[in-house]
C-alpha cells in the first residue's frame, strides 16, 4: 500500500516527472492546425519584426532631408511590411515620413527595387513638406 504523505500527496508521486528526461514524450501523429487567433498573433509579430528598409537607407533619406534644409529629427520614419505575400519572395511595404512640424506626410512604395529614396528627393526639392503660404 502506498503512504501518504503529510502534504497530501503521496511518496511516489514524483517518479513519473524524475524519469520523463529519459523518456519520448506522447506526440500526436496528427499535426493541429492553428486557430484563426494564433494565425492572427503570429503575424503581427512577423510585422513587428520585418523591416522594409535598412538603416542605412534611413540614413540616407536623413541626409536627403538635412540638404534640403530640414531637420532630420523633425520627421517621424514609420514602416509597414506587406502581409498579402503567401510565398517565400523578397520583403516590400511601405515607408510613412511624417513632418513633424507641418503635419505632413508622404507614404513610398519600399523594399526590395524600390525608388522610395527618389521619390522623397523629389518632393523634398519640390516642396511637398512646407507649409503653403496664401
Amino acid at each position: 500500500m502506498e503512504k501518504t504523505l503529510k502534504t497530501g500527496g503521496s511518496k511516489n508521486s514524483g517518479l513519473a516527472s524524475i524519469g520523463l528526461p529519459g523518456r519520448k514524450l506522447a506526440t500526436s501523429r496528427n499535426p493541429r492546425m492553428l486557430t484563426p487567433s494564433e494565425i492572427d498573433l503570429l503575424q503581427q509579430d512577423l510585422k513587428a519584426v520585418i523591416k522594409v528598409v535598412e538603416q542605412d537607407e534611413i540614413d540616407d533619406a536623413r541626409e536627403l532631408i538635412a540638404a534640403e534644409g530640414f531637420r532630420a529629427e523633425d520627421f517621424d520614419f514609420t514602416q509597414r511590411a506587406d502581409s498579402s505575400s503567401e510565398s517565400p519572395a523578397p520583403i516590400t511595404g511601405t515607408v510613412t515620413l511624417t513632418h513633424k512640424s507641418t503635419g505632413i506626410e508622404r507614404t513610398y512604395a519600399a523594399g526590395h527595387c524600390s525608388d522610395w529614396l527618389m521619390q522623397l528627393e523629389t518632393d523634398l526639392k519640390s516642396g511637398v513638406f512646407r507649409l503653403k503660404h496664401s
